[in-house]
C-alpha cells in the first residue's frame, strides 16, 4: 500500500530537483525512501542528483535498487549506463544502454548512447543499427 502523499512528496522533490535546489531535493527523495524504500522513482532521481555531487558509487546503487523492483526501469538502466560510460566501463554501459532501450524502444538517448558505445567497443554494425533507430525516431 502507498502512503499518503506519496506522490506529492515526490512532484516536490522532482520539483526542488529541477529548480537545482539538491539540498532539498535529496532531503526529500530520502525521506521518500526512509517510507518506501524500493521506491524506483525516488531512487533513480537520487542516484542522478548523487552523480552531480560526485557520489556515483551511492548512485551505482541507487541505480542498481531501482532496477531490482523495478527491472524493465528503462530510465535507471540510461542512467546506469551513463555512469558506467563515464567510468569507461563501456562493456557495461553498452548492457544498460541495450537494457534501456529493450525495456522502452522509443528512447532515443538510449539508442544514441548505445550507438556510441557500440562505436567505441568497435561492434560498428550495432552502432549503425542504433543510429538509425535515433534517425527513425526524430522522423
Amino acid at each position: 500500500m502507498t502512503p499518503p502523499g506519496l506522490d506529492q512528496a515526490f512532484a516536490a522533490a522532482v520539483h526542488a530537483h529541477s529548480a537545482g535546489d539538491l539540498d532539498t531535493a535529496e532531503a526529500r527523495y530520502r525521506a521518500i525512501l526512509r517510507d518506501v524504500p524500493t521506491y524506483p522513482g525516488a531512487l533513480c532521481n537520487l542516484g542522478a542528483l548523487l552523480v552531480r555531487k560526485g557520489e556515483t558509487g551511492e548512485a551505482e546503487r541507487c541505480y542498481l535498487m531501482a532496477l531490482a523492483g523495478t527491472p524493465g526501469f528503462a530510465d535507471a538502466h540510461f542512467n546506469l549506463g551513463n555512469l558506467y560510460h563515464r567510468a569507461a566501463d563501456l562493456r557495461a554501459a553498452l548492457t544498460q544502454f541495450r537494457a534501456c532501450v529493450q525495456a522502452n524502444p522509443d528512447h532515443a538517448s538510449g539508442h544514441f548512447n548505445l550507438g556510441t558505445v557500440a562505436s567505441k567497443l568497435g561492434d560498428l554494425m550495432s552502432a549503425e543499427a542504433a543510429f538509425r533507430a535515433v534517425t527513425q525516431l526524430e522522423t
